[in-house]
C-alpha cells in the first residue's frame, strides 16, 4: 500500500518536472535534433543556436524584454491591421488604378498587399505600390493626403508605439533588477529586517559582521529551502502538526509561517 500511495505522488512530480519551461525547451531541442537526424534535414540543427538565450543570462534578459510586452504589441498590430484595412477600402474604391495589380481583386487582397509591400521595402508607405503623382495632376491633393496620412499613422505612430513598448519593458526590467539588488543588500532575505538594525544589535553583542553572520548562521535561506523540499518529499501521513500546517501554507502560497520581521538575534538581545 505504501508503494501505491507513492505512485501518484511520483507521477505528479514527474509531470511537474516536465512542465517546467526549461524542461519543455530542452525537450523541444531534443525533438529538433531527432527530426534532423532521422529525416536527414541538417538545416534544422541551426535551431540549436537558439539555446544561447538560455545559456546566457544577458541574452535571456533581452529575450524577456521583448516577450514581456507581447500582448500590448499584439493589440497594436491588430490596430495597425484595422487601420490598413480602412485605407485599403478607400484605395480599392478611389485609387484602384493607381495601385495597378495590387488592388484589382478585392479589399482583402488589397489589404494583404499593403501590409506586405509596405513593410518589405523598409519604409512603411504606399510609394512602392502606387503610381507617382505630380502637382499638376487632378487628384494630387487627395493622393498627398492619403499617402502622407497612411505613413504618419502606420509608419510613425503605430511602429513607434511598438518600439516604445519594448523600450519600456527593458526599463522596467532594469528597475526591477536594481530594486532586487538594493533589497538584497539592505534587508535580510528571510525576515525582511533592515540591515542597519541587524548590524547595530550584532555590534552590541560583539559580532563585527552582523549582517552576514545573521544570513549565514541565524537565518540561512538554504535551510528554509531544504525544509520546503523535505515537506514535498515526506509522506503527508507522517507529518507532525507544525509540518502539516506549514505544508498547507506553502500550498496556498501563504508565507505567514516564515519569521517575517523577527529574528532570534534581536529577541535574544
Amino acid at each position: 500500500r505504501g508503494k501505491q500511495s507513492r505512485w501518484p505522488k511520483n507521477m505528479r512530480a514527474f509531470v511537474g518536472c516536465f512542465s517546467q519551461p526549461d524542461m519543455v525547451w530542452r525537450s523541444l531541442l531534443l525533438g529538433v535534433c531527432s527530426t534532423a537526424l532521422c529525416l536527414q534535414l541538417p538545416f534544422m540543427l541551426t535551431f540549436l543556436v537558439l539555446d544561447f538565450f538560455c545559456q546566457s543570462a544577458r541574452l535571456a534578459t533581452v529575450l524577456a524584454g521583448v516577450i514581456a510586452p507581447m500582448r500590448s504589441v499584439l493589440m497594436t498590430s491588430i490596430g495597425a491591421t484595422i487601420v490598413t484595412f480602412a485605407y485599403a477600402s478607400v484605395g480599392f474604391h478611389w485609387f484602384r488604378d493607381d495601385f495597378n495589380d495590387y488592388c484589382n481583386k478585392n479589399v482583402i487582397t488589397c489589404t494583404q498587399n499593403i501590409i506586405y509591400q509596405s513593410t518589405r521595402n523598409g519604409i512603411v508607405g504606399l510609394s512602392s505600390m502606387m503610381d507617382t503623382v505630380m502637382p499638376d495632376d487632378r487628384d494630387f491633393n487627395v493622393r498627398m493626403a492619403y499617402d502622407i496620412s497612411f505613413f504618419v499613422i502606420t509608419g510613425i505612430m503605430l511602429l513607434n508605439t511598438v518600439v516604445a513598448l519594448i523600450v519600456d519593458s527593458f526599463s522596467t526590467q532594469r528597475r526591477a533588477a536594481e530594486d532586487r539588488e538594493i533589497n538584497k543588500e539592505s534587508q535580510t532575505f528571510i525576515s525582511c529586517l533592515d540591515r542597519k538594525v541587524i548590524e547595530a544589535v550584532a555590534q552590541a553583542v560583539g559580532i563585527s559582521d552582523g549582517f552576514n553572520y545573521h544570513e549565514e548562521h541565524k537565518q540561512p535561506k538554504w535551510d528554509y529551502m531544504s525544509f520546503v523540499f523535505y515537506l514535498h518529499e515526506k509522506d503527508p501521513q507522517d507529518f507532525t502538526g507544525p509540518e502539516s500546517a506549514i505544508k498547507h501554507c506553502i500550498e496556498r502560497k501563504d508565507i505567514k509561517w516564515m519569521p517575517l520581521g523577527r529574528s532570534k538575534l534581536l529577541e535574544e538581545d
